[in-house]
């Protein structure tokens, strides 16, 4: 177990505490509304197109009440274009943080491995399951994918260790 700051376990009376404390979640799995699928999301290829159209649409969602997304992470356009991917990344939290909007983050699905195919792989993370990151709050990994467990992990330190009103802003502003 860890033994960073903050990265306790934490007692059950603070998880009902916390728990407590936090609104009802109220979401939807999001792709903007442009997107042909979620390699269309992600790559580089129209993201200032899509950027603009997830504002728009992240706004729609908080202005009917909606305060989360679950985004869907795709593992072929961070592995081909890595730093590219993060700063997209970075800029559709930031995009949903702005209107109040938390992010679950998913790191593949069912789609991503063919079911006959369930081996594990020394050094990376696999199981049958979908990997789930609770974008600044909790973090659960169990990732049917082939992200490395650095990345994963990565994800959950800059999530946890980000407020919605503390996001530094690592995008463009959207005109």
């Amino acid at each position: 177990m860890s033994k960073e700051k903050g990265m306790e376990k934490w007692s059950p009376e603070r998880i009902w505490d916390w728990y407590d404390k936090e609104p009802w979640i109220r979401g939807c799995n999001f792709i903007g509304s442009d997107c042909a699928n979620r390699i269309d999301q992600w790559q580089e290829l129209g993201f200032e197109e899509r950027l603009r159209t997830a504002d728009r649409e992240l706004k729609l969602a908080a202005d009917t009440g909606f305060n989360a997304v679950r985004l869907i992470l795709e593992y072929p356009v961070w592995k081909e274009d890595h730093d590219g991917f993060m700063k997209r990344f970075e800029c559709y939290l930031n995009t949903a943080y702005q209107y109040g909007i938390r992010a679950m983050i998913t790191l593949g699905n069912d789609c991503l491995v063919p079911k006959d195919d369930q081996t594990a792989t020394p050094g990376l993370v696999n199981s049958t399951m979908t990997g789930v990151i609770m974008a600044g709050e909790s973090a659960h990994s169990t990732v049917h994918s082939i992200w490395s467990p650095d990345t994963v992990f990565w994800m959950m330190r800059q999530r946890r260790h980000r407020s919605i009103n503390g996001s530094e802003k690592l995008c463009r502003p959207i005109a």
